[in-house]
């Protein structure tokens, strides 16, 4: 019987948790590390047995050389409310998001763990050793200096949130949701930055109580500058400025932001990993700047720049008239009454792979809507919908044991499923969705959960 064994990217082991798979992967794995991609799709070749073990099989997978380096402490928050650290280690990985690896058994089943840094709730994703005991794996940054991790019980979790709103009190950015605990001090949460706003508060010191607590933070459009005479330069200059029309663009690849137009590995700025079209990541460009060598770059809200290289980014809606749109998003979409999207002009619900019949193209701004033949209006994101109609997986066979978790990112193991089974798939979706340094790998929504979609597990029917 063949057994394999999960590593994760920037793998931390704890020394008591299994001190021989420790010690093995040392060995194999010294100084390396491993994207989860990779992992996910293990390879096909045939396994070498492990000559001091027989029956026992392994691969050599690809590693990276370690380049970054995170102090991480991990703790407990007792019923008392007391906090008691269970390990203190430093950890290495070849890219700038690694996974913390800890075995399941320091974490009660309601258990939530949280960055006392930054109020953030931890993605946990459950993983299986050869010996067939159970790790919780999450997301760290390894671009911070020490960060404390902090279990909690789910009775002891408390809730903060900080809303962005524009002087009119409409939405300006999407909400903060933050989770702490009694005992922890206040979380800075920064101020997202908004091309053309200033905010009443750069960050927010939030603090967490028995009862939820929330702040606003309000945006102020900034002044116009008036245009100066100085000379015919700097007169061209700003009318330059004035013309430019903001657009968002989203990754279709894995790319760095950087300080300046030129591009130096010691000026990147953040790392943002390959996604799916649904999770790509979105930037809004304020302006074009070219390289020493004269290659086009876009600048960024924040005042980085990125490639303008086609290969790499793309406007984030679609441009042509089309007939059909197939809605693509593992939410779906909503249909409105016009073209000014609100909740309050909602229409209808679609679901993901529905097809819609278009009758016309119309441009709001720097967005694109389109007509459907109801006389309601969809959105053009390409994060959403789609003119290519996408390839529906109906029904999948099953080929070797697979598990089914309760959500995309295998948080929630629900049971096994054993070869042979036949089951309905009504959509898709990807791991790691909204975490910007992790790929993703694609996911089967079956009744009750979340498959895998790799071919070396299941078949299309």
């Amino acid at each position: 019987m063949m057994e394999y064994s999960s590593i994760a990217n920037g793998l931390f082991l704890i020394s008591d948790i299994n001190s021989d798979a420790a010690a093995t992967i040392s060995n194999v794995f010294d100084h390396t590390s491993m994207n989860t991609a990779d992992l996910e799709n293990m390879p096909t070749e045939k396994p070498v047995e492990y000559t001091k073990s027989p029956g026992h099989y392994y691969i050599v997978l690809p590693g990276q050389p370690n380049k970054y380096t995170a102090e991480i402490t991990i703790n407990q928050l007792n019923a008392s409310g007391e906090t008691s650290d269970i390990a203190t280690t430093t950890a290495t990985s070849a890219y700038t998001t690694g996974l913390f690896t800890i075995s399941a058994k320091y974490l009660v089943d309601d258990a939530f763990v949280i960055n006392a840094g930054t109020g953030q709730e931890m993605t946990l994703t459950r993983i299986m050793d050869m010996d067939g005991s159970d790790y919780e794996t999450f997301p760290v940054d390894m671009n911070q200096g020490p960060q404390t991790f902090t279990s909690v019980p789910q009775g002891q979790l408390l809730h903060a949130t900080v809303n962005y709103k524009f002087a009119d009190g409409t939405e300006a950015a999407p909400s903060a949701k933050l989770s702490g605990y009694k005992g922890l001090t206040t979380v800075l949460a920064k101020s997202p930055t908004i091309s053309g706003y200033t905010p009443d508060q750069k960050a927010v010191a939030v603090a967490f109580a028995p009862t939820e607590k929330t702040y606003t933070v309000t945006y102020k459009a900034n002044p116009t500058t008036p245009p100066t005479t100085e000379s015919s330069a700097s007169s061209s200059t700003a009318d330059e400025a004035t013309a430019f029309t903001p657009f968002k663009i989203y990754g279709k690849r894995a790319l760095y932001t950087y300080k300046n137009a030129t591009f130096k590995k010691n000026q990147r700025v953040s790392h943002f990993a390959q996604k799916a079209k649904a999770y790509a990541p979105i930037f809004e460009v304020v302006g074009t700047a070219k390289s020493t060598s004269g290659n086009l770059r876009y600048k960024l809200t924040d005042g980085t720049y990125v490639t303008a290289n086609t290969d790499y980014v793309g406007k984030l809606y679609w441009q042509g008239m089309y007939q059909k749109l197939y809605v693509t998003n593992p939410k779906g979409t909503n249909a409105y009454d016009g073209t000014r999207f609100a909740q309050a002009t909602k229409q209808k619900h679609y679901r993901q792979g529905i097809p819609l019949t278009v009758v016309k193209k119309i441009q709001v701004g720097q967005a694109t809507r389109y007509e459907l033949t109801n006389g309601t209006y969809v959105t053009g994101n390409k994060q959403w919908v789609s003119p290519t109609k996408p390839q529906l997986v109906k029904q999948v066979k099953v080929k070797r044991t697979i598990r089914l978790y309760q959500d995309v990112n295998g948080s929630t193991f629900i049971k096994r499923i054993k070869p042979g089974k036949t089951l309905t798939v009504t959509g898709w979706d990807y791991s790691h969705g909204r975490n910007p340094r992790l790929s993703g790998t694609l996911r089967y929504r079956v009744a009750g959960g979340y498959i895998t979609a790799n071919r070396q597990f299941v078949v299309a029917n």
